[in-house]
């Protein structure tokens, strides 16, 4: 119980954080380019929600890499909220 409570209160966070991020998505006031950036980490982080919620372990396996998944996860989802928000530029290349 002391590995899957972190796991499952990081994918519960992540999860809320994933479904801000979608419904700011169509009305972002971005450029093209930060509102497919912020879209690709959406993407990537529910692949990684979606990984840890397969191996149905909820991290008595692996405790650190699935919690690090977790925090991932979480990252991608905060940083799609900033770029969506305006606080955060997506550097051209």
């Amino acid at each position: 119980m002391a590995w899957e409570k972190p796991v499952k209160d990081g994918v519960a966070v992540a999860k809320g954080l994933l479904d801000v991020a979608r419904k700011a998505l169509p009305g972002a006031r971005v450029a093209k380019a930060q509102q497919a950036q912020a879209q690709l980490m959406v993407n990537q982080a529910q692949d990684l929600l979606d990984a840890v919620e397969k191996d149905g372990s909820n991290g008595v396996h692996a405790p650190a890499y699935t919690l690090g998944k977790v925090n991932e996860a979480r990252l991608l989802a905060e940083g799609a909220q900033r770029i969506l928000s305006g606080k955060e530029k997506v550097a051209a290349r």
